[in-house]
């Protein structure tokens, strides 16, 4: 089993810091709409101070020539005990140039909640090598500046996930996804994003209860970073539950089946105890994605190991938070993701 620090639950009054270790797309004019209405929801809803770090607002072209800046951000929102939780402003392509400048001191002597989502993943396996844990959940400029208001089940969850120390519990899917694609204009932030009907998790292979510890992420993210030291090796992945889904562009067959031929080749298809796996954004590619599961699977022989597909997590909105390294388990019968630990103490 691995053990991962757990950060300290928030509190009403704790202050967040805002970064952006991918891409610096907050600081662009035509975004600070969505910038000001997130802080507004994390002051009002959540009752949380606010503290952007210096470079986070620095624009697309400066963040992206300064990976170190980035870092700095980071390092020194870990080592501000008046920090209690770093969110990342949004994904982008290249954070991993990040962590070759993260102080590993700081931060193993400083665990607090780290969230964020797409790129991120990166960052996640960068704090799960230094045995902290972090959560692949919400974004600022996207969840937390959702047009008109946030979503119920987001909200919910990040209230049960960072807000108290009990035991996550059962996740269900969200009883509708919104629809991606209207614009970030400011002239169309009062206009609702459409919602789709969802259903619940559909169990596309295996049989029985898998329990293990979450570890995961975007597959677009963790397929550019592959032969990188970030990744974790095959035995990281022993008795594991694997998270996986996939980007706001539609990913290409031939793409997720090089994938999974990867993780299958590497062992690793092999070493988890089970697989829950996003829904594709706006639901495209949904049947092709599954088929190509199915298949691989079969490929390797792996006709018990349970794959929920469905989940409401990582590029879907609304979302739940998967916390890195928590036990959960994926039962068949009952169709259920339970997460049993507390993610925050």
């Amino acid at each position: 089993m691995t053990y991962l620090q757990k950060p300290h639950a928030l509190q009403p009054g704790d202050t967040v810091a805002l970064v952006s270790p991918s891409s610096g797309l907050a600081g662009e004019a035509e975004i600070q709409h969505r910038v000001n209405t997130a802080i507004k929801r994390l002051e009002e809803d959540f009752q949380l101070k606010v503290k952007i770090m210096p470079y986070a607002l620095k624009g697309i072209d400066y963040v992206q020539h300064h990976p170190q800046k980035r870092a700095e951000d980071l390092n020194n929102a870990f080592a501000d005990p008046t920090i209690k939780a770093i969110i990342t402003f949004i994904g982008g392509i290249d954070s991993i140039r990040v962590t070759e400048y993260l102080d590993t001191d700081i931060i193993k002597n400083n665990p607090k909640i780290f969230m964020g989502y797409s790129d991120a993943t990166s960052l996640h396996l960068f704090l799960y090598q230094q045995g902290i844990a972090s959560f692949y959940g919400p974004a600022i400029l996207t969840d937390f500046a959702e047009n008109v208001e946030m979503d119920d089940y987001t909200t919910h969850w990040i209230r049960q996930t960072l807000f108290q120390s009990e035991p996550v519990g059962n996740i269900p899917t969200s009883p509708y996804c919104r629809r991606f694609g209207l614009l970030w204009h400011e002239r169309t932030h009062t206009t609702p994003r459409p919602k789709i009907e969802n259903h619940n998790y559909e169990i596309i292979n295996g049989v029985g209860r898998a329990t293990g510890q979450l570890l995961g992420g975007c597959i677009e993210s963790l397929n550019s970073i592959k032969e990188t030291p970030i990744f974790p090796d095959a035995d990281a992945f022993k008795d594991k539950i694997l998270f996986l889904e996939n980007s706001e562009e539609p990913l290409s067959v031939p793409l997720l089946a090089e994938f999974i031929e990867f993780l299958g080749t590497k062992q690793i298809l092999k070493n988890v105890n089970g697989i829950i796996i996003g829904k594709p954004q706006n639901g495209e590619g949904y049947e092709s994605y599954k088929r190509t599961w199915q298949a691989m699977l079969e490929n390797f022989n792996l006709h018990d190991t349970p794959v929920f597909y469905n989940a409401s997590f990582g590029h879907n909105e609304p979302k739940c938070i998967i916390p890195y390294g928590a036990t959960a388990s994926l039962d068949v019968d009952a169709q259920t993701f339970t997460i049993h630990d507390n993610a925050c103490k």
